[in-house]
């Protein structure tokens, strides 16, 4: 598997989660961006229930979709039954031999080309809409985990992007004005003023830990996907004077 620049990386995945014209071109093209063999977004349009009028977008065979509704996949699936209730990305690998019948819904999955590795992001936006971002890969268990290492950074802050943008389309939500606090604004200035994270770090007396912390965030809440971006939106907002 060929190394990745996280950076190069996060800025093609974001270009595309801001530029398709639809979800469904987003996560087909995402699944190109990071080497993946299926992209499923899974969101509740009503409370934390998966079930109660869901909202799905996916890369899956329609063989495979035919086959888990008729069979009632829906009822068995562990990675769903358990992805809207935690917080944390979850490898699909613990629910191996939970039980007889979670295994042969496994089995089944990988003979219709869904497999055999995967896991699952929680999602929950600030309004608390939740959905479940899940992908698989179809390498060996060495490669996943290279994968992993490499992407699953980028991966997770993709994945909280694609849902701001689903918001906007389920809910019809547009996103609040971005709201930075008093140390990001000054972190993002002191960049702005050309200085770097080291001299960042000694002008407002702080850590570089804590001043790459708050950068990362105001990059976050900016939708972008580099400091530098960060910083020229923050100046056409008027946050901060470039």
């Amino acid at each position: 598997m060929p190394a990745v620049d996280s950076e190069t990386l996060l800025v093609r995945a974001y270009d595309t989660v801001a530029q398709a014209p639809s979800l469904e071109a987003a996560i087909l093209e995402l699944r190109e961006v990071f080497g993946l063999q299926h992209i499923i977004y899974q969101a509740a349009r009503f409370g934390a229930r998966s079930i109660d009028d869901p909202f799905i977008r996916l890369t899956y065979p329609g063989e495979w979709v035919k086959r888990y509704l008729t069979k009632g996949y829906m009822n068995i699936d562990p990675v769903v039954r358990e992805g809207f209730k935690r917080t944390l990305p979850f490898d699909w690998s613990e629910f191996i031999g939970e039980s007889a019948e979670e295994q042969a819904f496994f089995m089944d999955a990988l003979q219709h080309g869904v497999g055999p590795n995967g896991m699952s992001i929680p999602l929950i936006s600030r309004e608390g809409h939740r959905a479940l971002f899940s992908v698989c890969y179809g390498g060996a268990p060495p490669e996943w985990a290279h994968w992993k290492e490499e992407r699953l950074p980028a991966l997770i802050e993709t994945a909280n992007r694609l849902h701001q943008r689903a918001i906007e389309s389920i809910f019809e939500q547009k996103p609040d004005k971005a709201k930075l606090a008093p140390r990001e604004i000054e972190c993002l200035h002191w960049i702005a003023q050309g200085k770097d994270t080291v001299e960042v770090a000694m002008i407002l007396g702080l850590s570089q830990h804590t001043v790459r912390t708050y950068l990362k965030a105001a990059r976050f809440k900016l939708s972008c996907a580099t400091i530098a971006a960060a910083v020229h939106k923050a100046a056409q907002l008027g946050i901060i004077q470039a």
